[in-house]
This record gives C-alpha cells, structure tokens and sequence, in this order.
C-alpha cells in the first residue's frame, strides 16, 4: 500500500532493508527518516486503500503513536527484548 500510495517512501524503505539486522542499520534509517518528507499515514495511505484494511482483535498489547523516529525505536527494542525473553 506504500509503494502504491508513497512510493517515495516505499523506495526509501525499500533501500534501506539489506541493512536491517546489521551494524549499519540504525545510522540507514537514520539517513533514510531525515529524507523523507512529511506523510501522515492514516491520510496519504491507510485512507486512499480502505478496501486492503482488515481490524483484528489482539489482546496483551499497548497503543504507541509511531509517528516519531525515537518512538519507533523505543518500541522496536522494547519488542525486541520482550521476544528474547519468551
């Protein structure tokens, strides 16, 4: 739905995914967050596809509003541990 609606930004990801799970993985999102513009999700993307959506129930989780490159990681780590640990 991204490449589709942003492809600007489906490109930027899709560039940065050989790196992910390396040692230059964080300074590749960092590079690819700080150039990309200004796209509200739900508007630019989650709006123009209603017809890809589908709402699950999903029971044990937090909400967080990813919408800020530190957010993302915080959480990202937070999983990443919570999975270690199981």
């Amino acid at each position: 739905m991204i490449d589709r609606a942003v492809p600007s930004l489906g490109a930027a990801f899709a560039a940065a995914r050989p790196r992910l799970d390396t040692p230059w993985e964080d300074e590749t999102l960092r590079r690819a967050y700080a150039g990309l513009p200004a796209t509200d999700l739900s508007r630019h993307v989650l709006e123009r596809y209603p017809e890809a959506l589908a709402v699950l129930p999903v029971n044990g989780l937090g909400w967080n509003d990813l919408g800020d490159p530190r957010r993302l990681l915080a959480t990202r780590e937070r999983t990443r541990t919570a999975l270690v640990s199981a």
